[in-house]
């Protein structure tokens, strides 16, 4: 099974204010390192960064860019992705967010093993499915018709709970706004 996992980290982080908070320190080290060290862990066919910013590349080198326009919304970022794990040849694709530095490799591992050739699965604290999310290769041309900032929010809601890996709210935190960071 090919597998393509996909980090995308290319966000314009308005709420965080001026600083590119993939970059802001986190437990340490800078956020979008977490999500990115969960990936690598997997040992993924190839990984895929979707990004904006030159210095979230310096620290991704084992990565393959991809840099969608800047100023686009954020379907922008989920298709050139999605179009990345299909140039890979890609059975799946794993959809990582890169201000989420809490998620794990064991449930990353679980939503690739849990979806199938018709069916995505969707991390869920219980009370929403969310990402990260594993999409099969028969899926991902529906991801190519994203639009606006909703990227794959409609296909994400509509899985039925058989297809959602039940994890903490902790683990699926995202760091929107500066105060996110403690």
């Amino acid at each position: 099974m090919r597998l393509a996992a996909i980090l995308l980290a290319a966000g314009r982080s308005q709420r965080f204010g001026t600083e590119d908070k993939l970059l802001a320190t986190y437990k340490g080290r800078p956020l979008v390192s977490h999500a990115a060290d969960a990936i690598r862990a997997l040992r993924p066919t190839s990984m895929i960064a979707v990004l904006s910013s030159e210095a979230v590349a310096t620290l991704l080198p084992d990565f393959q860019r991809s840099c969608p326009k800047p100023g686009l919304p954020q379907s922008a970022s989920l298709i050139a992705g999605v179009k990345a794990a299909l140039s890979a040849r890609a059975d799946k694709a794993l959809i990582v967010l890169g201000d989420m530095p809490n998620v794990t490799p064991a449930l990353l591992k679980e939503l690739v093993k849990r979806a199938d050739d018709d069916h995505a699965t969707a991390a869920t604290d219980g009370q929403t499915s969310q990402p990260p999310v594993c999409f099969p290769r028969g899926m991902l041309g529906k991801l190519l018709d994203s639009s606006g900032d909703q990227g794959a929010r409609e296909l994400i809601t509509m899985l039925p709970t058989s297809q959602l890996v039940h994890t903490s709210v902790q683990e699926l935190k995202d760091v929107d706004e500066q105060i996110d960071l403690t």
